[in-house]
């Protein structure tokens, strides 16, 4: 009775294998892919966990911090306190921040330099005007 209960299963077996014999590439395939899915969502994990934290220390919505201000330099030193051993400098929104300050500071470095030019403008012509009424005031 046992080898006829343990041959009942027998052809379902024989086909089990030949699948996994003929489709080994096929699952190594799938295999891979859901070994990259785990790493995906373990870093989104990782990622929500930080910025949930990080949304906590700086009293800051993310879409605040994305959208308008980045992540400023008391920002940066706040968040080295809790969060020692990742690099601030490096995120995104640290880099778009000092990009931002940094196009604000040439724009203000414009305006003041155009500035200066009209008023030198207005001055060389001042002296102009200033120096025509004098001749024509001796003619």
């Amino acid at each position: 009775m046992e080898t006829k209960g343990r041959s009942a299963y027998l052809p379902y077996r024989k086909r089990l294998k030949w699948w996994l014999k003929n489709n080994v590439t096929f699952l190594i395939i799938i295999a891979v892919i859901c070994v990259i899915a785990a790493l995906i969502f373990g870093m989104e994990a990782y990622n929500y966990e930080r910025v949930k934290s990080m949304e906590a220390i700086l009293d800051k919505n993310i879409k605040t911090i994305h959208r308008k201000t980045g992540i400023t330099d008391n920002d940066v030193e706040r968040l080295k306190k809790t969060h020692p051993g990742f690099n601030w400098e490096k995120t995104w929104d640290r880099e778009r921040w000092l990009e931002g300050e940094e196009k604000e500071r040439d724009r203000l470095q414009m305006e003041k330099a155009r500035q200066s030019y009209q008023l030198q403008e207005k001055e060389t012509l001042y002296q102009l005007k200033k120096r025509e009424n004098k001749a024509r005031g001796r003619k």
